[in-house]
This record gives structure tokens, C-alpha cells and sequence, in this order.
């Protein structure tokens, strides 16, 4: 008997966990409150990040509590976007990454690399030396949540947007009922819902009390360079998803839902790419956004079983929601199908915090 699992929250993380859910012949449920254009949620974390693919290049940025392991998480996270499916391939690029200034941590993973020799191989001035990392990349997140929206369907699971859920009954079964009357009953019920966690949700899966809001900003860029790399520097990255598409990021402000990118905070990201690459990035012409991450104490994700029996919780996932998308969906699948946890997954169990 397949389990039926209804997935609250239509992001990177709830939709990668039902597609792979949903190949493992899982009946699966993906339910949302926003609208199925993703283009109108720009400021749905998911929908609003630039996709970074980027284990090492974020295991520089200190932060104090962070996760001892949030490395081993971030890095095989990324080997699975490796072996993506194949929907999503063609919206991945794993070109690398040029990191700026010193190197941290992990030097295990990056090749010294002077200015005259970043400027000879990847056709860029920069400022300062730095180092060549090989294993990171990008995934272009629009066209990547549609596949998966899609492959979940071609599965036969289902979809559902403008669905929003209202309240969680428990007994004598799992049901979800919505706003506008729809009903939907479960086996399992994942709720990912980023950083906009109701009340009704929170009272079900305390887990989710932790998650703190943090406004990022990015902004469209142009470079008269060829953006074969993303750079990334300690106060801005530069990436390019698609030929064409260059985006400029990314800024962290706690504490607000405020939707509207600030400008103070896209000029401080103009002007740190400036500094680092004179001359070489320009304003696009056209509008910066922002999206709203879901905070956790640690920085890292809170994955498995909270509150009554059947709920599970993948939320938290801070600045790494796309990189870690994967393995929070391999461990969701073996906590839906009651398989061994690995002591890494139960590493950031989503109980952690309470303990």
C-alpha cells in the first residue's frame, strides 16, 4: 500500500521532496497559498533566491551557533544535485566558482589563483587574488519548480495552488482543511512552508517556532565581461543562471516580512561588486526583488518527525533552501517509508532545538 503524503508548501525543498517522493510511489499532495505563477511570488524565498549551488563558498561566511555539521549536510546535498533528475538538468550549471580574498575553510576543494592568472583564464579584473572552486554551481529556479511541479504530476500526485491550510486534525485521521473549504486527508503530512508559518501550523509542529524571518535582496545585473564562473566575495555574489541572466546578491536582514527590496541595501551590493570587479557590473534595467528566508538558531535545517504522529517538519533551511533541497528529500523519504535514518540526517532532526 503506497502512503498518501500531503506536502504544505509549494518551495525547492516541498516540491523536490514530493517529486522524490513521488517516484518512490508515494501518493503525493503538494498544497500552496500562492498563486502557481511563480513569476508573481518573487517574493517566496524559493521563487526570489538566484539558486546557489555552493558547499564551500558558504562554509566561509562564519555565523556564532553554527551546525557542526552543517558542511557534510551542504556537501552531500550538492553530490546529489549531481545526479539531479534528468527534468531537471537542463537548468543546472555546474561551472564553478571564483571565491575572492582568503579562503577559511576547505582548502582541500580550491586552487590558489592570482589576479593575472583570474584575469588570463576567466577573462576578469579583479581586485584582489583568490581561489578557483570546481564543485559548485547554480540551479535557475523558476523553470527548475516548474519541472518539479511537473514531474509530480507526470507522477500522478497533484498540485495544488491558492490552497492554503487552515487547520491540521490529528485524530482520528491526518487531515488538512484550507481556506475556501477544500479537505485533504493523509497518511503523512510534510509541512515545509518556509518562513511563513501560521499559528494553526505552529501549535501542530512546535519545531517550526524557531524559524525566524530574514529579508534578502538581489538585483539584476549586467557585466561586460563572459560570466563563465559565479564570483563570490564576503559581502556579494554574481552569478549567472542562464546566458543572459546575471544576478547580484545578496543582503540578510532579520526579523521583517517586508517584501520590497531596499534600495540602501541593493547600492551596498552595487558598489561591493564594484570594488571587487572595477568597471565590469552594471545596473540592469530592471526592477531588484527580495525573498524572505526561513531562519533556523543554527543556520540549518530542521528535518523529520514533529509533533503528533505522522507530522514531519523541513523547514529552517537559511541560506541553503536550494542547495539542501536534495538530501532533505531523501531523509523526508525514509522517514515516510520508516527506513534507517542516517546518523548525519538525525543530526538535524527537527526535535533539536526542544532537546
Amino acid at each position: 500500500m503506497k502512503p498518501k503524503v500531503v506536502i504544505v508548501g509549494a518551495g525547492v525543498v516541498g516540491l523536490y521532496s514530493g517529486m522524490r517522493l513521488a517516484e518512490r510511489g508515494a501518493d503525493v499532495v503538494v498544497i500552496d497559498g500562492d498563486k502557481e505563477d511563480w513569476a508573481e511570488r518573487a517574493s517566496a524565498a524559493s521563487r526570489a533566491a538566484a539558486g546557489m549551488l555552493a558547499p564551500i563558498s558558504e562554509a566561509q561566511i562564519p555565523h556564532d551557533g553554527a551546525h557542526a555539521r552543517a558542511f557534510e549536510l551542504d556537501w552531500a546535498s550538492f553530490q546529489l544535485w549531481r545526479a539531479a533528475p534528468d527534468c531537471l538538468q537542463p537548468h543546472l550549471s555546474f561551472k564553478g566558482a571564483l571565491l575572492l580574498g582568503e579562503l577559511g575553510a576547505h582548502s582541500e576543494h580550491a586552487e590558489p589563483q592570482t589576479r593575472a592568472e583570474m584575469e588570463r583564464r576567466f577573462g576578469l579584473s579583479v581586485a584582489t587574488d583568490g581561489f578557483f572552486v570546481a564543485d559548485e554551481g547554480v540551479a535557475d529556479p523558476l523553470p527548475s519548480l516548474h519541472a518539479m511541479a511537473a514531474r509530480i504530476r507526470d507522477l500522478g500526485g497533484a498540485v495544488h495552488f491558492d490552497r492554503e491550510a487552515e487547520t491540521i486534525e490529528t485524530r482520528p485521521w491526518l487531515r488538512i482543511k484550507c481556506f475556501g473549504g477544500a479537505t485533504f486527508t493523509a497518511d503523512r503530512i510534510l509541512l515545509a512552508p518556509g518562513a511563513w508559518a501560521s499559528e494553526e501550523l505552529k501549535e501542530i509542529a512546535p519545531a517550526l517556532r524557531h524559524i525566524r524571518p530574514a529579508r534578502g535582496c538581489l538585483a539584476p545585473a549586467t557585466t561586460n565581461a563572459n560570466l563563465t564562473v559565479t564570483v563570490r566575495a564576503k559581502d556579494f555574489y554574481l552569478a549567472q543562471r542562464t546566458p543572459g541572466d546575471v544576478v547580484l546578491g545578496s543582503s540578510m536582514e532579520f526579523d521583517t516580512f517586508e517584501r520590497r527590496a531596499d534600495p540602501a541595501k541593493v547600492a551596498a551590493l552595487y558598489e561591493a561588486a564594484e570594488r571587487a570587479l572595477p568597471g565590469q557590473v552594471k545596473r540592469a534595467d530592471a526592477p531588484a526583488w527580495a525573498g524572505v528566508r526561513a531562519m533556523s538558531p543554527d543556520w540549518s535545517p530542521l528535518i523529520g518527525p514533529n509533533g503528533p504522529s505522522g507530522v514531519l517538519v523541513a523547514c529552517g533551511h537559511s541560506r541553503n533552501g536550494w542547495l539542501n533541497a536534495p538530501v532533505t528529500a531523501e531523509a523526508i523519504c525514509a522517514y515516510v517509508y520508516d527506513e534507517s535514518i542516517s546518523d548525519l540526517w538525525a543530526a538535524f532532526s527537527a526535535d533539536r532545538f526542544d532537546r
